[in-house]
Formats: C-alpha cells, sequence, structure tokens
C-alpha cells in the first residue's frame, strides 16, 4: 500500500513539473498551459488542434509513467511480501525447532526420575527382604526398560 501512495505521488510529481514530448518528430516542452519547443514560447503560433494533440500526448506520457512507478511498487511489494513470508516459515521453524528440543528435555527428565524411583523402590525392597527371585528378575527387567527409555531420551535431547 506504501508503494502504490509512493507511485502516485511521484505521478502526481510529474504532473506539476515540466513535460517533454515528441509529437511528429518535433520535441515540445510543457510547463502549464505554455508550450515550448527549442526553448522558445510557441503557444501563440500553434493551433487549437495542434496544442491539443500536444497536451494529448503529454498525458499519456504521464499515464504511462504512472504506470511504470506503479509496476514497480508493485513489484517491491511482492519482494517486501515473499521477504516476509520468508522471515515468518523461518521463525516458525524455529519454533517448532526449540518445541521440538523442550519435549525432548521434558521426555529424558522423565525417564530419568522413573529409573530414580525405581531403582530407589527396588533398593528399599531389597533392604526390607520382600524381594523374591521371581521379583527380583521382574525389577531387574524393568530398570533394564527405564534405562533403555532414558538412553533414546538421551539421544534424541542431542
Amino acid at each position: 500500500m506504501k508503494y502504490v501512495m509512493l507511485a502516485l505521488c511521484l505521478g502526481l510529481s510529474f504532473a506539476v513539473n515540466a513535460q517533454k514530448v515528441k509529437v511528429d518528430k518535433q520535441n515540445f516542452e510543457v510547463k502549464g498551459e505554455r508550450i515550448f519547443k527549442d526553448g522558445a514560447d510557441v503557444t501563440e503560433t500553434l493551433t487549437l488542434e495542434r496544442k491539443a494533440e500536444i497536451k494529448k500526448a503529454v498525458q499519456i506520457q504521464k499515464a504511462e509513467e504512472v504506470a511504470k512507478q506503479a509496476e514497480k511498487a508493485k513489484k517491491e511489494a511482492k519482494k517486501v511480501e515473499k521477504k516476509e513470508k520468508s522471515a515468518e516459515n523461518k521463525r516458525k521453524k524455529a519454533e517448532k525447532e526449540l518445541a521440538k528440543k523442550q519435549k525432548a528435555q521434558s521426555n529424558f527428565d522423565k525417564a530419568k526420575s522413573n529409573l530414580e524411583k525405581a531403582q530407589e523402590k527396588r533398593t528399599k525392597l531389597m533392604e526390607r527382604g520382600k524381594l523374591s527371585p521371581v521379583d527380583e528378575a521382574k525389577w531387574d527387567k524393568k530398570i533394564k526398560t527405564l534405562e533403555e527409555k532414558m538412553a533414546k531420551a538421551k539421544k534424541k535431547l542431542k
């Protein structure tokens, strides 16, 4: 939107300034209502049709310049939009990566906590003499599984 307004302002500034135009292989310069040829005022010597022809050529030239400026502004706006979209994509990717790392850290912490709790419980049961050989094998298997989970979580953390 900024660029479109800029193009319109530039177009208006061209309208205020003198315009050089070529009509029938002759160069004219139009300043306001006055028409100059080679620096000399020829407004009074031209016919009404010729004046209208010159002014129409100036208007066409102005319209073309405004169209070019608008096209440039549109291209610039597309470039800016593309850069913004790229930056947004990078930001989203970084957010996803951060969330992934946080989840991996959380999984690691949980696995470590579960392992520590299981080891403590097993130790307490052993100290109290409440573990049979079958129960001891089950606890060993459980602790081994928890160690594997922790190792996987640690590997994903890196």
